[in-house]
């Protein structure tokens, strides 16, 4: 009897090991789970902003990385009516060139040259280019003459207009804010697309004034929105960091329902 009480004795506490180790190996594998799920988490699958995606997290689907597993080409396939670009009325072209032929594909008969000496028939084949018309600058020269009064004989000359104040317009201003703020251009890849392109040459320096001026431009709108931005019910925020010679910068956005809004920093203020 009593050997059969250490027997029954041994094996509840070798039972109860069993549970603790299964226990153990249970809480282990759910810390496991867990570290696994939290580096597998990115900004498609988590609310976490896009800027603190790593190597670690799990790489966003499509693009270049997705793999054709349908073993079909791309493109269209056999079958897929495909879609052309509509020919814009005879009204809107800007110009129309006719091609003649040179001679008869048929007798080898030459025809003539000037469009008013065929006999066409049946439709007009119609082809249509699209091109980017020849650029050039519009130089706006404001002259103030010299005006003698006839009442009491001095001389009077105007000022400038406010829109003559500076020696580019508004409109150029314009396209270098656009093209440094939403195209990212750096500002000599500026300089050469004004100079090939549009045919204006200016320098680096006239660059910068032009973005800085288009900063002055809206600085009272932003102000109104950023006055705005407490008395929205909703706001997401979220920021970028970058370096900059060797120096931190922060891209901070606030965006609510009806606004978004932008800062950057020089440093990030403490917690």
């Amino acid at each position: 009897m009593a050997e059969r009480d250490r027997q029954i004795a041994e094996r509840d506490q070798e039972i109860a090991d069993a549970q603790k180790q299964i226990a153990d190996a249970e809480k282990q594998i759910a810390d496991l789970e867990r570290q696994l799920a939290l580096r597998q988490q990115n900004s498609t699958n988590s609310s976490k902003p896009p800027s603190s995606d790593g190597l670690a997290g799990k790489p966003r689907q499509g693009g270049s990385t997705k793999k054709n597993k349908s073993g079909r080409k791309p493109g269209g396939q056999p079958g897929h009516r495909g879609s052309h670009r509509p020919l814009v009325p005879e009204g809107q072209v800007s110009e129309i060139r006719s091609v003649l032929p040179e001679q008869c594909q048929h007798c080898g008969h030459t025809l003539p040259g000037d469009v008013t000496q065929v006999q066409p028939s049946g439709d007009v084949q119609r082809h249509q280019v699209t091109e980017v018309p020849p650029i050039q600058p519009q130089i706006i020269e404001h002259q103030c003459p010299d005006v003698v009064c006839p009442e009491c004989g001095k001389h009077t000359r105007a000022k400038l207009p406010e829109e003559a104040s500076g020696h580019f317009g508004p409109q150029l201003v314009a396209l270098i804010a656009y093209l440094t703020v939403f195209c990212r251009m750096p500002r000599r890849a500026v300089e050469e697309l004004l100079k090939q392109v549009q045919g204006i040459e200016m320098s680096l320096g006239s660059i910068q004034s032009c973005w800085e001026e288009s900063s002055h431009a809206v600085a009272g709108r932003v102000q109104e929105l950023e006055q705005k931005l407490p008395a929205e019910p909703v706001v997401n925020g979220d920021e970028t960091g970058w370096r900059n010679n060797g120096a931190k910068r922060f891209l901070c956005s606030f965006v609510a329902p009806s606004l978004a809004t932008f800062w950057r920093k020089n440093e990030w203020p403490s917690r």
